[in-house]
C-alpha cells in the first residue's frame, strides 16, 4: 500500500516511518508525505551549509517533497510514476501530476532523515547547480502551456541574471560604452538586498546570487541538446570514491 523511497545519500531516522503510515491511513488524499531532512555534518563546509538551509522547508501541506518521501502506491500508478525522460528533479514533477489530480503532499514536522550532500569543492556545487538549471528547463518545457507554468519562473530568472545580464555588460561595454560593466553591479546589489532584507547568512546571499550562473549554463546545455536531439545522462557532481574506499 505504502512504500519508503530513500536517495543513497540519506538514512532514515527511528519512528520515522511509523508515523509516515499513521498519517498516510488518517489521510486517504494525501498521495506522498515526507519529514524533516537534515544534513549529517551541516558545519563541516559552506556546502553544508547551503544544502542544510536548502532542506529547512516549513511543515504542513507543500507543492512537492524531494527524494526521499513516503509514497502511496495507487497515487503514484495513476499518475505511472515518475518522468523518466527527466535527468533530476523527476520528484517535484511527480508532485505536479499528483496535485492535478486532486491529491495532496504533505511535509510533518518530525525527523526523516540524515543526508549526507559530501561536497568538498567549488566545482561540485557548480555542477549539481548546473544539473538544477537543467532539470528547470526540462520542467518548462515538458509543461510549456500548462496554468501552473512549472518551472517558468525559474527558468527566466535564472537566464536573467545568468546570462541576459552578464551578456549585455560586456556586449554593451564593447560596442556602446565602457559604463555598461556596471550592470554588472545588480550581483553584489543582490547579495546585499538578500542579506539585509531577507536576513539570510551572507555566504548563503552570496551562492544564491552566483547559482543564476551555473543554472543558466545548465538551461542553455539543455537548450543545444533539444536542438540536436541528444538526451543527456546525469549530471553527477560526487566526486568518484578513491580505491581505497576513503
Amino acid at each position: 500500500e505504502y512504500v519508503q523511497v530513500i536517495d543513497g545519500d540519506c538514512e532514515i531516522r527511528d519512528g520515522w516511518i511509523e508515523a509516515a503510515v499513521a498519517f498516510l491511513d488518517a489521510h486517504p488524499d494525501v498521495a506522498i508525505v515526507a519529514g524533516r531532512l537534515r544534513e549529517r555534518r551541516p558545519d563541516a563546509t559552506v556546502w553544508n551549509r547551503l544544502a542544510h538551509s536548502e532542506w529547512n522547508q516549513p511543515p504542513g501541506e507543500t507543492d512537492a517533497v524531494a527524494g526521499t518521501a513516503v509514497l502511496r502506491l495507487a497515487a503514484i500508478r495513476e499518475v505511472d510514476g515518475y518522468c523518466d525522460q527527466l535527468i533530476a528533479g523527476e520528484e517535484p514533477e511527480m508532485c505536479l501530476r499528483l496535485r492535478k489530480k486532486g491529491w495532496r503532499i504533505w511535509r510533518l514536522d518530525r525527523e526523516m532523515a540524515l543526508h549526507d550532500i559530501d561536497m568538498t569543492q567549488f566545482r561540485q556545487w557548480w555542477r549539481r547547480t548546473q544539473r538544477g538549471g537543467h532539470a528547470f528547463a526540462e520542467g518548462a518545457v515538458l509543461h510549456f502551456g500548462e496554468p501552473e507554468k512549472y518551472r517558468i519562473r525559474e527558468t527566466v530568472r535564472a537566464l536573467v541574471w545568468g546570462a541576459l545580464l552578464p551578456v549585455a555588460a560586456v556586449f554593451g561595454a564593447i560596442f556602446i560604452s565602457p559604463w555598461a560593466f556596471l550592470l554588472l553591479f545588480a550581483w553584489p546589489l543582490q547579495v546585499l538586498r538578500l542579506t539585509f532584507l531577507r536576513g539570510l547568512p551572507l555566504d548563503q546571499s552570496f551562492f544564491l546570487t552566483l547559482s543564476k550562473l551555473p543554472e543558466a549554463q545548465g538551461i542553455i546545455l539543455y537548450a543545444r541538446d533539444r536542438l540536436i536531439g541528444r538526451r543527456r545522462g546525469l549530471i553527477e557532481y560526487k566526486l568518484p570514491a578513491s580505491p581505497s574506499g576513503q
